[in-house]
């Protein structure tokens, strides 16, 4: 399914970010960084190509390494996210170990991450002392391929002969077919409910091993047959937004992340909510208000960061960006002076709105040459053109 883009064919986002000044350009990954503009932000999607990177395709690890090489020469640059930081959610083992010690209480609520063991292609885990069926496997890599979708449900330990990939096996929670997608951005996340598999218990008939496709389970529209009976636009449960807000903060601070989603399905006997699984960057498919969440971070790291920005602050902004772009990968650029300061209102959620709202944006006098002096840019690598997937 579609989700919203993040792209420079996406004239709509373009035309309300270029209303705050914010430029869409290309960053070549095939040419050094070092001869582009100077960046002082990195945004990217990477994730992909980092996952390329590490099966060994050799353009992709060139792509990788420049943006390594240019950060590692230029640490004030503010990347996001960091590459390390998106690393650790490229492997679902390494992802699941990282999240295991977030376990909290919040309006009586326990949020907590199923048990799971790391199970190599063709062997029966180790130890399944804390796990028992039926399990979900899932295929380690967890970004970059359609393989990073695909599952199986096993129901004894000669199922997992027959899953013919290295995969992590997570305890199967029973939840009424509801899954809900946290998507956070910097300070902001929305919650959409999705479908999701029915319960299954070990006293089924058949007890062979179910392979599947997560997309084909729960995306908006999707009507397989492993969906459950309830309707999740009829049903009344709700993720509790106090709870969501908590998942989201502790999820920012341990993984050190502003783009992500967190998918979570509350157990039905328990009323345990579980942490099945974390994406960077994901889709945002119904996340309202996206492009505004997206600006205010991007404002918000630029500030926090500490650019020289002739006056730019938490109270008062007077920088421009320009928006421009192509297919292949983007970058934002701000100029440092585009813009004198606003007349009237200049905080952070006016000049926000005010972009959101493709109002123009008051100034006080005319631009002068002398006023840009620096040119701060905010570059996107490798950013899909078309729909972002989860």
């Amino acid at each position: 399914g579609s989700s919203r883009a993040f792209s420079a064919s996406n004239r709509h986002f373009l035309l309300r970010f270029a209303s705050a000044g914010i430029e869409l350009v290309s960053i070549d990954l095939t040419k050094p960084v070092e001869d582009q503009p100077p960046f002082d932000v990195i945004l990217h999607k990477l994730s992909d190509l980092m996952t390329a990177s590490d099966r060994g395709d050799s353009e992709a690890s060139k792509g990788v390494a420049l943006i390594e090489a240019y950060v590692a020469r230029h640490p004030k640059v503010v990347v996001l996210d960091p590459l390390p930081n998106v690393r650790k959610l490229l492997n679902r083992s390494v992802c699941y170990t990282e999240i295991k010690g977030i376990c909290f209480s919040v309006r009586d609520v326990t949020v907590c991450s199923p048990h799971f063991t790391t199970v190599p292609i063709g062997r029966s885990p180790d130890d399944l002392t804390e796990l028992s069926f039926p399990l979900v496997c899932k295929h380690l890599i967890a970004h970059g391929s359609r393989e990073a979708h695909q599952m199986a449900i096993v129901f004894n330990e000669e199922g997992f002969k027959e899953v013919d990939f290295p995969f992590v096996a997570q305890q199967f929670i029973n939840h009424s077919g509801l899954l809900y997608k946290i998507f956070v951005v910097g300070k902001r996340h929305f919650v959409v409910k999705r479908p999701s598999l029915k319960n299954l218990t070990l006293n089924r008939h058949d007890k062979s091993t179910i392979f599947f496709h997560s997309h084909d389970v729960s995306k908006a529209d999707a009507s397989s047959e492993l969906n459950g009976i309830v309707d999740p636009i009829e049903d009344h449960r709700q993720l509790d937004d106090s709870v969501a807000s908590t998942i989201a903060e502790k999820f920012r601070e341990k993984l050190g992340l502003s783009l992500f989603g967190v998918d979570v399905v509350i157990e039905d006997e328990s009323n345990r909510h579980c942490i099945i699984d974390v994406n960077f960057f994901p889709g945002y498919e119904g996340f309202a208000s996206f492009e505004r969440a997206v600006l205010e971070l991007l404002l918000d790291q630029t500030v926090r960061a500490g650019k020289p920005t002739n006056g730019l602050s938490s109270n008062g902004y007077q920088n421009g960006f320009n928006l421009s772009g192509t297919a292949n990968g983007c970058c934002l650029k701000l100029h440092n002076g585009v813009h004198p300061p606003l007349n009237g209102a200049g905080s952070l959620d006016d000049l926000v709105s005010r972009s959101m709202s493709r109002s123009p944006i008051p100034v006080t006098g005319q631009r002068s040459a002398t006023t840009v002096n620096r040119t701060v840019n905010l570059a996107v690598n490798h950013l899909a053109s078309g729909p972002v997937h989860t």
